[in-house]
């Protein structure tokens, strides 16, 4: 995160237009919100995948112990 705040501020020290300035941190703003987003979609998949490795895990144990 801290190299993505070095960023913005090393775009918006130099000589901008106010609205030069506001399409910047909108930018950034938007590239982070996406970056969020494909965070939360990774976590969801990744709790789904766990999930299911504990369901499959659980059928493994039973049957195991069915024909042992």
């Amino acid at each position: 995160m801290k190299i993505f705040e070095r960023e913005i501020l090393q775009k918006i020290r130099r000589e901008f237009s106010e609205k030069e300035k506001y399409n910047i941190l909108m930018e950034d703003y938007f590239n982070l919100i996406k970056n969020k987003l494909e965070y939360e979609k990774l976590k969801f998949k990744y709790d789904s995948l766990r999930k299911q490795h504990k369901n499959l895990q659980y059928r493994y144990t039973q049957l195991k112990n069915k024909y042992k």
